[in-house]
């Protein structure tokens, strides 16, 4: 994924998880995690996704919020868009 297509992506995945209540209490465990737990969690995540044939972009998203600085960037917005 080149830069756009990755912003595109983390655009996409944090209006999801806005706008899907499940979704948005899945991002709060995954918040509550510590920084190793929660890689290792989105790695199995990303495994799971992988053999489920979902979409790359997604996929790609996802592995991205491994990265502390994309989680925490990511989290951030999704306060904000939620009005938490």
């Amino acid at each position: 994924m080149n830069a756009e297509q990755v912003h595109e992506e983390l655009a996409r995945f944090t209006q999801t998880v806005v706008e899907d209540d499940r979704l948005y209490v899945w991002f709060l465990e995954l918040k509550r995690l510590p920084g190793e737990a929660r890689r290792l969690e989105l790695a199995r995540m990303v495994g799971k996704m992988r053999v489920a044939g979902e979409d790359a972009g997604v996929i790609g998203a996802t592995q991205l919020l491994a990265q502390p600085q994309v989680f925490e960037g990511v989290s951030k917005a999704i306060e904000e868009l939620r009005g938490v």
